[in-house]
C-alpha cells in the first residue's frame, strides 16, 4: 500500500511539474517577435502578434522499391500514441482481398517488439524496420495508399510525403487543419476502427477514386508544401521582422543621440 502511494505521489508531482514548466516555458512567448505555424488552426493560440502559416515541406527524392503484390503503407515511429497495434485488425481485414501492408518506422516502445516475429502477426503484415525520407517516398510511390491511425499532432509529414506521390490517405482520426475532407485526399474515420477498416477496403476496391484521391492530392501538395515556395514566404517573414527591428532600434539610438547620452 505504502508503495503504491508512493508511486501516485510521483505521478501526481511528475504531472504538475509538467504543467508548471509548460506555463513557463508558454510565457517566453511574450519575449517573441514573430512565430510560424504548420498548421493555419493553430494561429492565434499564442501571445504574439505576428504570426504566419507556413506549412510543412518534404523533398520529394526517392530510392526506387519494388514488392511482390499490391500493398498499403503505414509510416510513424512505433510508440502507443501511434496505435500500431489496428495494423493487425487492417491487415486481416484485407488478407482475402490479396493486399498486403507494410509498416515502416522505428520501435521506440519495446512493447511492439513482437512486430518483428512474422508468426505473431498476420501474415500479410510486413514491418520492414525504419527507413531514410527517400526510401520512404520510394514504397509510398509504389503503394495504393498510406494509412494513419495516429492520435492527433502537429502535421504528420507522411501525409506529405503520400500526397507528393499521388497516394490518397485513409486517417483513423487526425486531419490537420481539415485538410483531407475539405481538398477530398482521402478519408477522414472518425477515431471509429470499424468505418475505418471500411473505408480502407473501399478505396481497396475503387481504382478510380483512389485515383481521384490521389490527383487531388499531387495537386494540392505542390500548390502548398513545395520547399521553394514555402522556404521564400519564411525568408520575407524574417525580412520583415528584422527589419522592424533594426528600425525601432535606429530610433532608440537617435533619441538617445539627441539627449547628449552616448551609446
Amino acid at each position: 500500500k505504502t508503495e503504491k502511494k508512493v508511486n501516485s505521489l510521483k505521478k501526481a508531482l511528475g504531472y504538475f511539474y509538467a504543467l508548471a514548466k509548460s506555463r513557463y516555458n508558454y510565457g517566453g512567448f511574450k519575449y517573441v517577435d514573430g512565430l510560424t505555424v504548420l498548421n493555419d488552426n493553430f494561429l492565434g493560440i499564442a501571445s504574439v502578434k505576428k504570426q504566419l502559416y507556413v506549412p510543412n515541406s518534404m523533398r520529394t527524392r526517392l530510392v526506387e522499391f519494388t514488392w511482390n503484390k499490391p500493398y498499403i503503407i503505414w509510416v510513424a515511429n512505433i510508440k502507443a500514441r501511434k496505435r500500431p497495434e489496428i495494423c493487425i485488425e487492417v491487415a486481416e481485414s484485407v488478407k482475402d482481398l490479396g493486399i498486403d501492408l507494410l509498416m515502416v518506422g522505428h520501435i521506440q516502445d519495446h512493447y511492439y517488439d513482437y512486430l518483428k516475429q512474422p508468426e505473431n502477426t498476420p501474415d500479410n503484415l510486413h514491418y520492414i524496420g525504419p527507413k531514410s525520407v527517400e526510401e520512404v517516398n520510394g514504397i509510398i510511390r509504389e503503394s495504393m495508399f498510406l494509412i494513419h491511425t495516429c492520435r492527433p499532432e502537429g502535421f504528420g509529414n507522411n501525409f506529405i510525403q503520400a500526397w507528393f506521390q499521388a497516394k490518397p490517405v485513409v486517417s483513423l482520426e487526425f486531419d490537420p487543419g481539415g485538410l483531407i475532407k475539405k481538398h477530398k485526399l482521402g478519408y477522414v474515420s472518425n477515431d471509429d476502427v470499424v468505418q475505418f477498416i471500411d473505408d480502407i477496403k473501399l478505396l481497396v476496391s475503387d481504382k478510380e477514386l483512389t485515383l481521384e484521391f490521389g490527383k487531388n492530392a499531387s495537386e494540392y501538395s505542390f500548390e502548398n508544401h513545395d520547399p521553394k515556395i514555402n522556404v521564400k514566404i519564411l525568408e520575407t517573414f524574417i525580412n520583415k521582422i528584422v527589419c522592424e527591428y533594426n528600425t525601432v532600434n535606429e530610433r532608440f539610438m537617435f533619441a538617445n543621440n539627441t539627449t547628449g547620452k552616448q551609446e
